[in-house]
């Protein structure tokens, strides 16, 4: 199961690496790739940094070719600016009568341009190593601004001597869909860009600096000021002085809670949900409700009248309304009190009402209340489920096996990186707590022990049979693999090859 680094990047690196993680990542194997803060990089055969940097961009700009969805593209940065000013020069001197003029405008035009965007960058680096003297911050951060030049130029007369045009302005994810990196570059290169265009209107065309000047001196404002909180922001994350705001618990009655035990199934749609409520609601120590905060009704098959709530009167009391379901008349069944109640809790349940996301963060962090991760290991599965579900209205019981549909792979791309993020919400906001993570195919291809799993962690007795009838509807929509639904599987598949999605696809 060996993963070589790629033989067509150039030996000076560049890409190779990025390459290389994402093809592990396609083989399932990312258990294997973890962070090192503490890790540092040292190259003792760098002797020519800069030609060093420059083989480094010509090779990590190839990345735009061997993993294509992983590109975005973003307002030019000042070398692209340069380009489009230069054909633009060329064209008027081919059709003009003096080619004096259109040269002259172009050397002023990419001189203006190189020296501000340089002073914008190197503004950003002079806010940090305060305990420099400020003469001595100034030369470092316009020398730090060298690396940064080479490298752009580097990258764009690369993908122009490749005649890779719809490369300009085309940008890699390096992070592959975490964290801010994609809206972070498009905000700062179209607020540099801006600056830089404003304050070359200005220089050029000196005639109309009251109408670009005013413009272009609010946004280097906003720009300085930004830079600043954000190297204040940086500091106090490294002195970890930010923390999190203490939420205050939901006011459970004590005597309620140690009674009967709350939890809640935090979850997305199409993951094994209904069938995990659907086994729960079978054991008779449990009450189970189902979708207490859908934006229409509030389900919980076994809660007698929903306790007189109406989905209007729950939206206006929405804290009131869970402490009844969780601690109140929604902890009796069929006239007997339980050990343990609890509910399921969807994403689009957070911003569907105002004061929800407040609601449920007290109650995530809340550790009086136990908490159940459920996940479906395949993405692709649960994305198909969604568009079957989606297209057709039916959520259960119905067979969807003769629906069939595309899904473009940047559709995929986004719902799974909005998938994923929604979990690592759930495990972060979680940390510390103790809670039980499972997964839809463990409940389908080991229920049992994993049944078992979970009632221990309820408190609750675990010598319990939980069949299902046919009254719960568990009837699976379909029994067909998501290749036969979609109908462009093959070209989805050869899209994501090499992303960490790969394993979604097998």
């Amino acid at each position: 199961n060996r993963v070589w680094f790629g033989g067509g990047f150039p030996k000076t690196g560049g890409g190779e690496d990025v390459d290389y993680c994402f093809r592990l990542k396609g083989r399932g194997n990312t258990e294997g790739i973890v962070s090192v803060p503490g890790a540092r990089a040292e190259h003792p055969f760098w002797t020519k940094i800069l030609k060093q940097v420059s083989g480094w961009a010509s090779g990590d700009v190839m990345c735009l070719e061997t993993l294509p969805y992983c590109t975005f593209y973003a307002f030019p940065d000042w070398s692209e600016l340069i380009l489009f000013y230069s054909i633009y020069s060329a064209a008027v001197a081919f059709c003009g009568t003096s080619v004096y003029g259109p040269v002259c405008s172009f050397f002023v035009f990419a001189s203006t341009v190189s020296v501000t965007d340089s002073l914008l960058r190197a503004s950003v680096h002079v806010q940090h190593d305060k305990h420099r003297p400020l003469p001595e911050r100034v030369a470092l951060s316009l020398l730090a601004t060298l690396p940064e030049t080479v490298q752009d130029s580097t990258r764009l007369l690369s993908k122009v001597s490749r005649l890779k045009m719809n490369q300009v302005c085309m940008h890699f994810d390096w992070m592959d869909g975490q964290g801010q990196h994609v809206i972070a570059t498009k905000i700062v290169l179209l607020l540099r860009g801006s600056i830089v265009l404003l304050f070359a209107a200005s220089v050029m065309h000196p005639s109309t600096m009251w109408l670009t000047g005013a413009p272009c001196a609010c946004l280097v404002a906003f720009w300085l000021c930004e830079n600043r909180r954000a190297a204040g922001r940086s500091l106090a994350h490294q002195a970890n002085i930010i923390s999190k705001p203490t939420l205050d618990p939901i006011p459970f009655p004590a005597a309620a809670v140690s009674r009967c035990r709350p939890f809640v199934v935090l979850t997305s749609q199409r993951t094994g949900s209904n069938l995990l409520c659907a086994l729960l609601s079978h054991h008779p120590e449990i009450a189970m409700h189902n979708e207490l905060f859908h934006y229409q009704h509030i389900y919980s098959p076994g809660w007698r009248n929903r306790g007189g709530w109406t989905p209007l009167q729950r939206d206006a009391e929405p804290f009131e309304f869970l402490i009844d379901a969780l601690a109140g008349s929604g902890t009796i069944r069929s006239g007997k009190s339980v050990r343990a109640v609890g509910f399921k809790l969807f994403p689009e349940h957070w911003h569907a009402k105002e004061g929800r996301h407040e609601l449920f963060e007290s109650l995530v962090a809340d550790p009086s209340v136990l908490k159940v991760v459920l996940v479906r290991e395949s993405r692709l599965d649960v994305c198909t489920s969604m568009m079957r579900t989606g297209r057709s209205g039916k959520y259960v019981g119905d067979n969807l096996d003769n629906l069939k549909f595309e899904i473009q792979p940047r559709e995929f791309q986004t719902f799974a990186q909005r998938y994923d993020s929604t979990f690592e919400y759930y495990r972060s906001s979680l940390n510390g707590q103790a809670f039980c993570e499972i997964t839809y195919e463990q409940l389908t291809g080991e229920k049992d022990a994993t049944m078992h799993r979970l009632l221990s962690f309820l408190g609750v007795s675990t010598d319990v049979n939980l069949g299902l009838n046919e009254r719960d509807g568990m009837v699976k929509q379909t029994t067909r693999p998501a290749k036969e639904s979609i109908v462009n599987f093959d070209s989805l598949e050869f899209a994501f090859r090499h992303s960490k999605y790969a394993k979604d696809f097998h």
